[in-house]
């Protein structure tokens, strides 16, 4: 109910993600802002690069990557990036921050493992078989694993340091990112949803939707997934 705040932006904006206390706005043009949730106040603005970018913030550093691939750890207090800047060949389309890692994907199907805590250690690398669709972190216990979506509608789950878990083979899926809900990776399959087992990539549920099912979620113990003929379906779960 409260009267409306306008924030003027130094360009359009690229990329809005948000923590519990802040708001973090990256624009086309390559300027980064941090925005106080408890103030809805401009805490910094800097220009970053002179082009989009891709970035995950955490804790006391913000992880940003040019789509052209070149790196940059950013203080969260002041805005500031680090000096050393490595480079990955090809395109970086996504980034996430697992444990003390940092995995980049990029366009020439590989995933890009850096330490978190020194960038200038040459990375570990993983081969994939096809391009990356989605990149998610995912609870096991008290470590955190990496989820990834393949353009070949296969689902890999590896651990922080890149150990292979399992791999699941899916079909049909439209936009290749499940939905994480506690040990369970929700996938649309087609006609169908199903629930992966994060511990094995097993499937342990499995629905039907005729007429084609879309990207699905979960609320109050059911399942929701909506389709291509105007659908929408709800299991009790």
């Amino acid at each position: 109910d409260a009267t409306p705040q306008t924030l003027q932006l130094p360009g359009k904006a690229f990329s809005i993600q948000q923590t519990p206390s802040a708001i973090y706005i990256a624009t086309w043009n390559g300027f980064l802002l941090k925005v106080t949730r408890s103030e809805n106040r401009l805490a910094w603005s800097r220009k970053i690069y002179s082009s989009p970018f891709i970035f995950t913030p955490h804790e006391s550093t913000i992880y940003a990557a040019s789509l052209e691939g070149e790196i940059k750890y950013i203080g969260d207090n002041s805005g500031q990036a680090n000096e050393f800047s490595p480079r990955l060949p090809g395109s970086v389309s996504q980034v996430v921050k697992a444990d003390t890692t940092i995995v980049f994907a990029t366009d020439n199907n590989r995933l890009y493992l850096y330490s978190a805590g020194d960038i200038t250690k040459d990375p570990a690398q993983i081969l994939l078989e096809s391009p990356v669709l989605s990149l998610q972190v995912t609870r096991d216990h008290d470590s955190r694993n990496i989820l990834v979506g393949l353009a070949d509608q296969s689902f890999l789950l590896y651990s922080s340091s890149g150990t292979p878990l399992w791999k699941f083979q899916g079909k049909n899926s439209i936009f290749g990112k499940p939905y994480i809900e506690g040990n369970l990776a929700w996938i649309d399959q087609g006609n169908e949803v199903i629930a992966v087992s994060l511990k094995d990539g097993s499937v342990v549920h499995k629905f039907n939707t005729p007429g084609g099912a879309g990207t699905p979620f979960v609320m109050n113990k059911t399942l929701y997934s909506a389709s291509s003929k105007r659908l929408l379906f709800g299991f009790s779960l």
